[in-house]
């Protein structure tokens, strides 16, 4: 995972057009989708954008890049449960997306555990949203072996079978 200062100066220059200047970086290690992961921390305050949010990206067209454009479009259909997203930007062959910063930590899954009310609640929650736009799976993977194009596409993802 690269660092702050190791993205490509026009990307940093797009996250900073759309928060403002950032005083530091705190790198974020738990994620393994992104090229860049990191806690960014404004110089300033401001009524527009959070002094501290949470930046991740990706190069190149892959996989990756998908899923992270789903984390948007999940961010928006979840506003109020999912940390908002404060930017997006596609910039030469990176997409940096920045998301309002919670602190936490992973939920424990556990039987027995505390969270799993809190996390059923919350599932209710994101049952009850309406998901106006999104078409169903079943459409959007018709039309061919969804599959197998996958996998001649990505073959460093590892075996992938249709469930």
């Amino acid at each position: 995972m690269i660092t702050w200062q190791e993205l490509p100066q026009q990307v940093r220059a797009a996250v900073q057009r759309n928060v403002g200047p950032i005083a530091s970086a705190t790198p974020v290690t738990g994620g393994q989708n992104n090229d860049f992961a990191a806690i960014l921390h404004r110089d300033q305050d401001s009524t527009e954008h959070p002094r501290t949010l949470f930046c991740k990206g990706v190069k190149g067209v892959s996989l990756r890049m998908r899923w992270l454009r789903n984390e948007i479009t999940a961010g928006k259909l979840a506003a109020g449960i999912a940390p908002d997203v404060v930017f997006a930007a596609d910039v030469g062959d990176w997409l940096v997306v920045g998301f309002e910063h919670v602190c936490g930590r992973p939920a424990d899954l556990t039987p027995g555990s505390v969270d799993l009310p809190l996390v059923a609640t919350t599932v209710d929650k994101i049952a009850a949203l309406p998901a106006t736009g999104l078409r169903p799976l079943r459409n959007r993977w018709s039309g061919g072996n969804w599959w197998a194009k996958t996998a001649a596409e990505y073959p460093d993802q590892g075996s992938i079978s249709r469930p």
